[in-house]
């Protein structure tokens, strides 16, 4: 942890004195629970559709993976401000090879109506090694029901296969003095059973049915406080419940199965500020549970059960120091399980990654346009395999990165990271970060 301490204290070296700090920024979790659900919605975007939610079981990615996507990842202290915006947009994209980019994009559009209601529309598309997902939702809304701090929104996420179609209903009220509480009702793939039922009406000849034997629901419930004496925090709890699907095929039967997919999932943060306060500092826990099973009707021996678990813990600083310095430092640690039988009985595979990540950041900006931003980041892994197989190691980067301020609206950071390790190069990718504010 030198290196952070190291960064820190170049910050307040080169802080400009001034009467005012700047405001510090705020993290939300608000986004990173959005995007389970979308990893749940988007089956398409995984590596196998067939498969379960998580897929940790496949093959790992390679040490340096998770630091080169958080290289040109976006800033926690600039979370709370894009949760908020009813439209607004950002990139990412960041170089992890010689021939690949890594991109994930967000964008918000938004038209009102009548008093209260509201029209969307929101691209989130992410592409790397883990995900190939572009996932497109229409919302229909009201910000006031009958003028009660209530409101009601009904999302649509159309896919070009209408059974990977998904409807998601949200339900809640708000109060600038308490904050604001959400239920969530999703179908996931409703439109199945419709589809093959309306192709059988017309005697189409098809090689695969799809039925649906339990109701394809998820459910949530999500809190977030309004800030009381520097604090404030979030709780998210949902479930995805036990829905059992049947593939049949009419003219091979030993090729049908059952196949089924379940989830907890929950999240919590708190945070602190003082009133007014330079400093912002908090912790975060998300956390998912999932369950998938594939049963054949006629050789047992091709069943398979899988339990996966994921764990992501943060703790954070983020500080405004007087003048054009911001600084943010953050430790981060993600534990992902998979356990495997391949036959009822029978344990066929395991596996587990273990990670931490460390990073520090400071931004400086002697003027109104151009800047300049540093950071230190490093990873630290355990792979854990079968009994007796273990691989563990660290590294670490240097970033050094060019940031623009383009008026009220635009925001661009870009550069290269170089490697702190034993290598033969020192250049370790390069990347960009862009923000664009409504």
């Amino acid at each position: 942890m030198r290196p952070l301490a190291a960064l820190f204290a170049v910050g307040l070296i080169c802080a400009a004195p001034a009467a005012r700090a700047d405001d510090p920024g705020s993290f939300t979790l608000d986004d990173a629970w959005e995007g389970h659900w979308r990893r749940i919605f988007d089956r398409r975007g995984r590596a196998d559709s067939n498969g379960p939610l998580l897929q940790h079981l496949g093959p790992y990615q390679y040490p340096e993976y998770e630091m080169d996507l958080a290289a040109s990842g976006f800033l926690l202290a600039d979370e709370a401000k894009f949760a908020a915006a009813p439209a607004s947009a950002r990139l990412r994209v960041q170089s992890i090879n010689e021939f690949t980019l890594a991109e994930e994009t967000q964008l918000r559009a938004r038209a009102g109506f009548g008093e209260a209601g509201f029209a969307a529309l929101r691209l989130d598309r992410r592409s790397d090694r883990a995900f190939q997902s572009t996932l497109v939702t229409f919302s229909l809304g009201h910000d006031a029901i009958a003028g009660l701090p209530l409101f009601v929104r009904l999302d649509f996420f159309p896919r070009w296969e209408k059974e990977d179609s998904d409807l998601n209903l949200v339900v809640g009220a708000r109060h600038a003095d308490w904050g604001e509480v959400r239920l969530r009702l999703a179908a996931l793939d409703p439109f199945i059973d419709a589809s093959y039922a309306l192709a059988e009406g017309r005697d189409l000849e098809l090689s695969e049915h799809l039925d649906q034997q339990g109701a394809p629901l998820a459910l949530a419930i999500e809190l977030q406080s309004a800030r009381f004496f520097g604090v404030r925090f979030e709780l998210y709890g949902g479930r995805v419940l036990s829905a059992p699907l049947r593939v049949w095929h009419p003219e091979s039967p030993d090729e049908d199965f059952r196949r089924d997919r379940s989830a907890w999932l929950g999240a919590g943060l708190v945070e602190w500020r003082p009133a007014e306060g330079p400093v912002t500092a908090g912790i975060s826990v998300e956390a998912i549970r999932a369950q998938f099973s594939r049963e054949g009707d006629a050789d047992p021996t091709r069943d398979v059960a899988v339990d996966e678990a994921s764990t992501r813990a943060r703790g954070y600083v983020l500080a405004a120091l007087p003048g054009p310095v911001r600084l943010e430092a953050a430790v981060q640690r993600t534990v992902e399980e998979g356990w495997l039988d391949n036959t009822i009985g029978a344990k066929a595979g395991e596996g587990g990654d273990v990670r931490w990540l460390s990073s520090a950041r400071a931004i400086w900006m002697p003027s109104t346009v151009v800047g300049l931003e540093v950071g230190l980041m490093r990873s630290d892994r355990l792979l854990i395999g079968p009994p007796g197989e273990r691989e563990g190691g660290s590294d670490h980067r240097l970033l050094t990165r060019c940031a623009l301020q383009l008026g009220p609206k635009v925001h661009i950071t870009f550069g290269i990271g170089w490697d702190l390790d034993p290598s033969d190069g020192r250049y370790d990718g390069g990347g960009l970060t862009l923000r664009l504010n409504d």
